[in-house]
């Protein structure tokens, strides 16, 4: 279960992009952020059950980053930060309850891979979520190293 919000005041439309982004995602739930801080967010994913957070950053009111916690019971630790060189998503309101993912995507987004309409996968540099062909989303990754 993955607990998706931003930074500290977003773009809207980074908002747009974590609620799109927690409607694909099986099992996530998106959370406004406001004035909460990190210790507070994790007290928050820790009292609904959640296992993972993802942090998505914003620069010059676009998504820039995404930065994963994971959270147990007494602890919890920073896993992995990507960098993001562009985007592209379609908006949607419906809630996705299955994906069938790949094992990098499936780590990240601390999903099981099920028989779905719905594909998480990885290629090259790419993180793509489609739906019978049809691209949903799209995350250009950042390859380390370069600027």
């Amino acid at each position: 279960m993955l607990l998706i919000t931003t930074s500290r005041k977003p773009s809207r439309n980074t908002r747009a992009f974590a609620r799109t982004l927690a409607n694909l995602i099986p099992h996530s739930q998106y959370l406004t952020r406001g004035n909460k801080n990190i210790q507070s967010l994790i007290e928050e994913a820790r009292v609904r059950g959640f296992e993972k957070i993802l942090i998505i950053h914003d620069k010059n009111g676009n998504p820039s980053a995404l930065s994963f916690i994971r959270v147990t019971r007494k602890d919890w630790e920073w896993e992995e930060e990507i960098v993001l060189k562009g985007i592209f998503f379609e908006r949607t309101k419906k809630k996705f309850t299955q994906a069938d993912a790949d094992e990098f995507t499936s780590k990240l987004f601390n999903i099981l891979p099920e028989e779905s309409e719905l594909l998480i996968k990885k290629e090259d540099n790419v993180i793509i979520i489609k739906n019978d062909e049809k691209k949903l989303m799209k995350m250009k990754i950042k390859e380390e190293g370069k600027k």
